[in-house]
């Protein structure tokens, strides 16, 4: 089974596989969450409550005191601040805004704020990454203490040990799961998945982020997890067969957690059975993955 994220199994046995969008070769960037504490978290609220216009995404709840804010909210947005922190020489992330989320204890929020556009595949880019992301969270804590009430005796508590690739190569399997599957909520009979997953595109090369639903959610086909041209291999995960929109979703935790799943009891069936997993039966499959409590997605 592939489940590196890189794709970098199947690539090396030469299944063809595609990389970015299709007009430029884009990805969407390299992005490394961050830590704060000592945040005044119900001042923080309160002060995005009053000003939700400016958030594109606002989940907050009804409690109003530090414990009740414990993973207790989401955010995204602070625009108008950013742009105003831009023109006064204060914001150097590419990026146009912040999502806020309630840490784990309280007084602490997590940040998805730092942004860099380069190619994961190379080892080089992603040094050069590693220094420019710790420097961007160090100039995001400086504009959380000027611009965001509540945050400003607030201290760095750590940087994500590992930087999030959000996107490399995709494998290019018996299907390609396409943006108007996923749009349309697309069923399909060998499905061994449904993903609710909403789309979301951080903007390669530029400074936005698109997210979108997919309602009730879309299957994702067993052949989106067989390498063309391979043999006795397997994908899951981030690389699996996918077009770059519908890779939006498909690239979250819950959709890897599947696929991932469900190659794993594709391998050992295959093995059971002594077959390549091209030639497994679909439903033998399904059946495994439904005694486990897997939904499918398959079609009506």
């Amino acid at each position: 089974m592939d489940a590196t994220g890189d794709g970098d199994v199947a690539a090396w046995a030469g299944a063809p596989f595609e990389v970015g969008r299709n007009s430029d070769g884009k990805t969407q960037p390299i992005t490394s969450y961050m830590r704060l504490i000592n945040v005044d978290t119900p001042r923080l609220v309160q002060y995005m409550r009053e000003n939700a216009s400016d958030f594109s995404d606002l989940i907050l709840p009804e409690g109003h005191t530090q414990q009740d804010l414990v993973m207790g909210f989401v955010a995204t947005g602070f625009y108008r601040v950013i742009q105003q922190a831009k023109a006064e020489g204060q914001w150097r992330v590419p990026k146009d805004s912040v999502t806020v989320k309630g840490g784990r204890v309280p007084g602490e929020i997590n940040l998805n704020a730092t942004r860099f556009q380069g190619d994961g595949l190379d080892e080089r880019v992603l040094s050069a990454a590693e220094i420019e992301l710790r420097q961007q969270a160090h100039n995001v804590l400086d504009f959380s203490r000027r611009y965001v009430p509540g945050c400003e005796d607030a201290a760095l508590l750590d940087i994500a040990p590992r930087m999030g690739v959000r996107e490399t190569r995709r494998i290019m399997d018996d299907y390609v799961l396409t943006a108007d599957d996923v749009k349309a909520q697309r069923r399909f009979p060998d499905a061994i998945a449904l993903s609710v997953c909403s789309i979301d595109i951080h903007e390669p090369g530029g400074e936005g982020v698109v997210m979108l639903g997919v309602g009730d959610g879309y299957g994702i086909p067993y052949r989106c997890l067989l390498p063309q041209k391979v043999e006795g291999l397997l994908t899951a995960g981030r690389c699996i067969s996918v077009d770059h929109v519908a890779f939006a979703s498909t690239r979250n935790v819950p959709a890897c957690a599947l696929t991932g799943e469900a190659a794993g009891v594709a391998a050992a069936l295959a093995i059971q059975k002594g077959c390549a997993p091209r030639k497994l039966d679909v439903q033998t499959i399904q059946d495994a993955l439904t005694k486990h409590g897997v939904l499918l997605g398959v079609q009506d």
